[in-house]
């Protein structure tokens, strides 16, 4: 826990104090005072019980300092002897989560630290929010939340002081940061700027001192990758707007008035385009009742895979798929997903065959540039992938390594995933090496095949008649000259469009009310373009946001489901509705929509028409000329604006 050049000078005072230096001993609790104090400060959020436990940790000190063996480990014993008291301290008081501070001892700890600028911001909006939040955690969260972000401590460290495991440790600092963010996020704190900004925060008015409080990004495990998400324009968002607008960013962190919470390691979206690796497979994924047996199963092939996206890792995705044998010696068949749709080869028949979409898997898809706190909710939702270890580069936060130990014909097999290591030239290359005489069969619809499509959106919410038309291309390659549009009307309150012009909430009279960037009312509609199958758009969108969800199997023919259900729930903003997608899985459809608020009472419901030959729906999606005079520009709401239709508050 201390540096190495200051090990020697540690061990020094210690091996002093133990001969009875009082001097020596006195310089060590001077030493440790005060950060054990912002620890124990953290725990309790009771300035009393801090002066307690902090007294009787020293005292502890000076009767059992002869019993130290190693003199580096002092830091860790104080940590845990203060962890000690202040557990025997909630067992005899019997109040592990309740503790909190209360305003006037905030307002305080902000004037010592004279954040001017922010004291009156602070103290009326954003004060009660932060600290109540902490104080609603666990204690045990409270704790580990402490130790990773603002002590740097590794989970074994961390297990050690808290006496548990260190899987334990791993799990509730998940549940920590998990229910912080949750918690925050009701209060209009929904991105990662803020809720970076508000940790640096926190870690500066609960400290004694006037140092800077960092946390870093390698504590943290968040890839802003997969878990940024829009700004929640509440009153308390707004304020805390504010507050990010005079943080200034220095050297890739934030710099709080003195206080600095490091940004990101992840490579910015814009700069990664592609990724390669391989990746051994078991099983169907439409087969719920495999039995896998870590180290004892056979695996069925080694996958090598290649992801490629053409405008950065948010947009759309190319991907080519070699599955060869387990040994990874002999080619089998393989697929490709481009600019033209989804193929696929089949080696024992020489056969390329076109397909209308993606395939889906019975669990959410993931990229190797997704955050860990991503995979690890969608791990809590679907289960954990037992025998597979993912390595991840301590500065960018990406998956480097893939150790695989689930198969007794591929032992440990070991994977390096190459970033950026391809471009679009080379990905182009690999439908070259099939067979020049191989059979071609164009498994495609009369649809798919034209490229594009118009649908059309009818239903009711809370009473509204809700209809509009919505047209998507297939493939990425038709989406120039049939670009993405949609028209949705709303009772006659408002229209909700969106073009590649941008897009709006619009009045009767065709007046600007909200700005979107383009494409954010498409979030929890179709995508086909992107490349992935709907089910799996739709829940790493619920995933973005922390938005719990379920799937439900609606109808089987024996071999797999072809329809399902994803509904979500719990949604940290809207507790009080679900909002269930049943998606058709072959067709990679959404043909329903349902609300649903507490108890089950109907909210509304969307259903969705699509076309089954060409020229079934002749009418085009008319976008009406809107007056941009005045409106609010807004950061994308994810797949939440479906919620804030529901809930009526999308014309706000």
């Amino acid at each position: 826990m201390a540096a190495p050049e200051k090990k020697q000078e540690i061990a020094e005072l210690v091996s002093r104090a133990q001969d009875g230096c009082q001097d020596s001993l006195g310089t060590l609790c001077e030493k440790y005072q005060n950060e054990l104090s912002s620890y124990i400060y953290r725990l309790t959020l009771d300035k009393d019980l801090t002066e307690d436990i902090l007294q009787e940790t020293m005292m502890q000190l000076c009767r059992s300092l002869n019993d130290l063996r190693d003199a580096n480990s002092i830091k860790a014993w104080l940590y845990k002897t203060a962890w000690g008291k202040a557990m025997n301290h909630y067992r005899s008081n019997k109040k592990h989560s309740s503790m909190s501070i209360d305003q006037n001892n905030l307002t305080n700890a902000l004037e010592n630290k004279r954040i001017e600028a922010l004291k009156t911001l602070i103290s009326k909006e954003i004060a009660e929010t932060l600290v109540d939040s902490i104080a609603d955690l666990d204690v045990k969260q409270r704790s580990v939340l402490t130790l990773r972000c603002y002590e740097n401590l590794s989970y074994e460290q961390i297990a050690s002081i808290m006496n548990c495991s260190e899987t334990a440790a791993r799990v509730q600092f998940y549940r920590a940061k998990c229910s912080l963010k949750r918690r925050l996020h009701r209060k209009g704190v929904t991105t990662v700027p803020m809720f970076l900004a508000l940790l640096g925060l926190f870690g500066q008015i609960t400290s004694p001192t006037q140092a800077a409080t960092r946390v870093s990004a390698e504590s943290l495990k968040v890839g802003a990758l997969g878990t940024t998400v829009g700004w929640s324009m509440s009153k308390v968002g707004a304020c805390i707007l504010m507050m990010i607008a005079s943080v200034a960013v220095v050297g890739g962190a934030f710099f709080v008035n003195g206080a600095a919470v490091s940004g990101y390691g992840s490579a910015p979206d814009t700069q990664i385009k592609s990724f390669h690796f391989i990746k051994h497979a078991w099983k169907e994924a439409y087969i719920p009742t495999a039995n896998l047996r870590v180290g004892r199963s056979l695996s069925k092939g080694a996958y090598e895979q290649w992801f490629y996206f053409p405008e950065g890792i948010e947009g759309p995705m190319f991907k080519m798929m070699q599955r060869w044998d387990p040994q990874v010696e002999n080619k089998l068949c393989s697929w490709l997903l481009d600019e033209d749709g989804q193929r696929y080869y089949h080696s024992g028949q020489n056969t390329i065959y076109v397909m209308n979409n993606p395939l889906a898997k019975r669990n959410t898809a993931r990229f190797p540039s997704d955050s860990e706190d991503f995979c690890a909710f969608l791990e809590s939702m679907e289960g954990e992938e037992k025998g597979v270890e993912y390595i991840r580069d301590a500065k960018t936060g990406l998956l480097k390594e893939i150790i695989d130990h689930r198969f007794i014909n591929a032992p440990d097999f070991v994977s390096g995933i190459e970033t950026n290591s391809f471009d679009e030239t080379e990905f182009g290359d690999f439908k070259y090496k099939w067979h020049r005489d191989a059979k071609v069969v164009d498994e495609r619809d009369a649809i798919h095949q034209q490229g594009w499509t118009v649908y059309e959106i009818s239903g009711k919410i809370n009473g509204q008649e809700v209809y509009g038309r919505c047209r998507i291309p297939f493939v990425f390659g038709t989406r120039g000259e049939h670009p993405p549009m949609l028209n949705l009307a709303v009772g006659d309150s408002y229209r909700v469009l969106d073009s590649p012009e941008g897009a709006y909430v619009v009045n009767t009279d065709n007046e600007v009310i909200t700005s979107y960037p383009a494409g954010s009312f498409f979030k929890g509609l179709i995508r086909p373009w992107y490349g992935l199958h709907t089910i799996d758009l739709v829940r790493r969108e619920a995933a973005k946001l922390w938005i719990p969800f379920s799937v439900e199997n609606y109808e089987y023919d024996g071999y797999r489901h072809l329809k399902r259900i994803v509904k979500l729930h719990n949604c940290p903003e809207y507790n009080d509705l679900a909002v269930s997608f049943t998606i058709d899985i072959d067709a990679n459809e959404i043909s329903r929509i349902e609300f649903e608020g507490e108890a089950g009472t109907e909210v509304g419901v969307l259903e969705f028409d699509y076309p089954t030959v060409p020229g079934e729906i002749t009418e085009e999606v008319e976008m009406p000329v809107v007056d941009k005079t005045w409106f609010s520009k807004r950061e994308p709401r994810g797949i939440l604006w479906l919620f804030d239709m529901a809930k009526g508050s999308l014309d706000d």
